[in-house]
């Protein structure tokens, strides 16, 4: 990615997410989004290894990212957290409508 195009992904986030957006919630966000894309199944256990987490650090940054935050604060609304069936501990990870509208964008300004 440009350093053109990634101060101006930023600017794009920072109307989904605020002004003081922390790095680390954009770079998971762009995992998921990513994910998305080529219609893959992504859980919380392998956003953290590709984004190079700890596994507490990706549940936070996920549950920001999510509708509601820590001790019920909202959150951005862009993902949301699915239990698979099999094994209520394991969860995937998908984009909201606000999320894909986010993705849109950022990859609109891309191209």
């Amino acid at each position: 990615m440009k350093l053109k195009s990634l101060s101006e992904t930023i600017d794009i986030a920072r109307k989904y997410l605020g002004h003081h957006i922390p790095i680390r919630q954009l770079i998971v966000f762009l995992e998921v989004a990513q994910s998305a894309a080529v219609e893959e199944d992504v859980e919380v256990g392998e956003i953290g290894k590709r984004c190079d987490m700890c596994s507490a650090s990706t549940s936070r940054t996920l549950a920001a990212l999510s509708k509601w935050h820590w001790r019920q604060k909202p959150g951005a609304d862009l993902i949301v957290l699915i239990p698979l069936q099999s094994d209520r501990r394991r969860k995937h990870v998908y984009l909201t409508t606000r999320g894909y509208d986010l993705a849109a964008e950022i990859k609109e300004h891309g191209n």
